[in-house]
C-alpha cells in the first residue's frame, strides 16, 4: 500500500456517541480533514443515553455536511444496564448500517472512532501513515502520546494476552486491589515510539481502527457480554473472527489519535512513566 493509493478510494466513517455536544462537532470536523485525501466519505454516528445537547449538535451537522447521518437510540441504559452491552449494541448499528445502507456500498475502508474528545491528535498525515507501513494490513489501530492506554481492548503475545480486568479481579484476593490493577493494568500502559515498526496484535483499539471493508466485514457482530452475562471488550470477539479469517491487526506507532488519557495512576508507574519521558 502507498498513500497515493487513497486517493481513488472511499472510506465510511462510523463512531458511537454519549454525552458530547461539547466536543462532537470539533471530532467530525478533524476527521473529516484527516481522511480529505480520499475520494468520498460518508460519516454515520449511533448516539444514546444522552443527558446534554449532543443530539442537537448532530442534527446540526446533518444540515451542514450531507454526507453526515446519525441515529438516536434513545435510552438504552433502562433494559441494558451493563456498559459494553450497550456499547456493542450501537457498533453493532453501526457495522449494520456499513454492510447494508447504499451510502455505504462502495467504501473500501472503514473508520471506527470513539467520539468523545479523546481523539483530538489525529491528523492527516498520522492518518495517511497507515498507507506507508511495510504490511499487507488488515486493520490499524491507534497508539498514543504518553503511552497506549486501551489495555481492556488488547491482546498480543508477550504483552497482554488476557481480560485485564478478570486478572485484576483475581490479583486482587492475593494482594489487593491497589496492587492488583498495577500488575493487570497500569504495568501494561507502555510508550510506543512512533518510530518503532508496526506491532503485530490480536486486537487492540485506542480510541480509533481503521479496517479494510472485507476486514471490517469478516468481523460479524460485536459482544459485549459473555455467554455468562459479564462484561467484556467488545472489540475483542471482533477482531477474533477477523483474525479466524486470516486477516492481520497491527497497532500502528505512527497513527497516534491522542495524547496519554488521564487515569488515577498509582505513584510507581506514574513515577516510571516521568522518568521515562526525560
Amino acid at each position: 500500500m502507498n498513500q497515493s493509493s487513497v486517493t481513488s478510494k472511499s472510506i465510511s466513517i462510523v463512531g458511537t456517541v454519549r454525552n458530547a455536544g461539547h466536543v462532537i462537532t470539533a471530532d467530525i470536523e478533524r476527521l473529516v480533514r484527516a481522511t480529505a485525501d480520499f475520494r468520498s466519505r460518508n460519516l454515520f454516528v449511533v448516539e444514546s443515553d444522552s443527558s446534554d445537547d449532543t443530539v442537537q449538535k448532530l442534527a446540526e451537522l446533518t444540515k451542514s455536511r450531507p454526507e453526515f447521518r446519525f441515529e438516536s437510540l434513545g435510552a438504552l441504559s433502562p433494559r441494558m444496564p451493563l456498559r459494553t452491552d450497550r456499547i456493542a449494541f450501537c457498533r453493532n448499528r453501526c457495522y449494520a448500517e456499513v454492510l447494508e445502507s447504499a451510502d455505504h456500498a462502495d467504501s473500501d475502508y472503514v473508520l471506527v472512532v470513539d467520539l468523545d474528545g479523546i481523539g483530538n491528535k489525529i491528523n492527516r498525515s498520522r492518518f495517511l501513515s497507515c498507507w506507508a507501513i511495510p504490511h499487507d494490513w488488515s486493520a490499524c489501530c491507534a497508539n498514543r502520546i504518553g503511552g497506549y492506554y486501551d489495555i481492556y481492548a488488547l491482546r498480543c503475545d508477550h504483552w497482554c494476552t488476557e481480560d485485564c480486568q478478570v486478572a485484576k479481579d483475581n490479583l486482587a484476593k492475593l494482594f489487593g486491589p491497589e496492587i492488583a490493577e498495577n500488575l493487570a493494568i497500569e504495568s501494561r500502559r507502555l510508550i510506543i515510539r512512533t518510530d518503532l515498526p508496526p506491532i503485530p496484535v490480536d486486537s487492540a483499539f485506542g480510541g480509533l481502527a481503521v479496517y479494510t471493508r472485507q476486514a471490517f466485514s469478516d468481523g460479524e457482530s460485536y459482544e459485549g457480554l459473555t455467554p455468562a452475562g459479564d462484561e467484556v471488550c467488545e472489540h475483542v470477539s471482533f477482531h477474533r473472527k477477523m483474525r479466524e479469517k486470516g486477516h492481520q491487526i497491527f497497532i500502528n506507532p505512527r497513527l497516534i489519535n491522542g495524547g496519554m488519557v488521564e487515569f488515577p495512576m498509582k505513584r510507581f508507574f506514574k513515577g516510571l512513566r516521568n522518568r521515562i519521558l526525560r
